[in-house]
């Protein structure tokens, strides 16, 4: 194997891995949105994220896009600059809806 064909396995393994990695916080980040249904009354939990028209449901559905974006550029179905730009893009949609939510 070339120098160059090692060089360019190696930056394919690491952009898989921070795929991964990004996957992984998608899980967690609707693990958590999930998480007061399952430990609460849903009814409650309902009301309480029901009382702005933005909050954790729209987040929820950012991160599952997220994470399908990221998945598919891990198993390389699609450019990594491209799923990189996009999730980028999903992620600070995410966090200016959390601040936003949080106030």
């Amino acid at each position: 194997m070339s120098q160059r064909a090692r060089t360019r396995r190696a930056v394919d393994d690491r952009t898989a891995l921070a795929a991964r990695i990004g996957a992984l916080c998608c899980l967690l980040l609707l693990g958590a949105v999930a998480l007061p249904f399952l430990v609460g009354d849903p009814a409650e939990v309902s009301v309480y994220y029901g009382v702005t028209p933005v909050g954790p449901s729209l987040i929820a559905v950012f991160a599952a896009v997220a994470l399908v974006a990221l998945l598919a550029g891990a198993a390389g179905r699609s450019d990594p600059q491209t799923v990189a730009g996009v999730t980028l893009v999903l992620a600070a949609v995410v966090a200016v809806v959390s601040v936003w939510w949080a106030l």
